[in-house]
């Protein structure tokens, strides 16, 4: 897989496991593509990466995780839903358009611990 397309399925996946809700635009906003790249995008994770990770549902107007759900490129750990924001608010200050679709969520840091190797 192209490095910008394994990341673009580990976003699929990370949002819509944490969310609850993907859509076009979380990649789109992400990403900076069109909305059919988007969703050529999780077309092509749904066909080749992960058949029957996410269905579609038209009353949340966007894909949901499956009953059966199972990561196939990420851990599926909190972690990496954490990752994500914190990126978005380390980028944000220096690019200023830059929307990861994380905009009414709030991060907290923890404490800094010492920590022996």
């Amino acid at each position: 897989l192209r490095w910008e397309l394994l990341m673009r399925y580990r976003l699929i996946e990370i949002v819509a496991l944490w969310e609850g809700r993907l859509t076009t635009t979380h990649l789109i906003n992400s990403f900076g593509i069109a909305r059919q790249q988007a969703s050529k995008d999780i077309n092509s994770y749904l066909r080749e990466i992960a058949p029957g990770n996410l269905v579609y549902d038209a009353k949340l107007r966007g894909y949901k995780p499956s009953a059966t759900f199972t990561p196939k490129v990420t851990t599926g750990l909190a972690d990496e839903y954490l990752h994500a924001l914190a990126s978005c608010k380390d980028f944000a200050h220096t690019f200023h358009q830059l929307d990861l679709g994380f905009a009414h969520t709030e991060l907290l840091q923890p404490p800094i611990r010492q920590v022996d190797p």
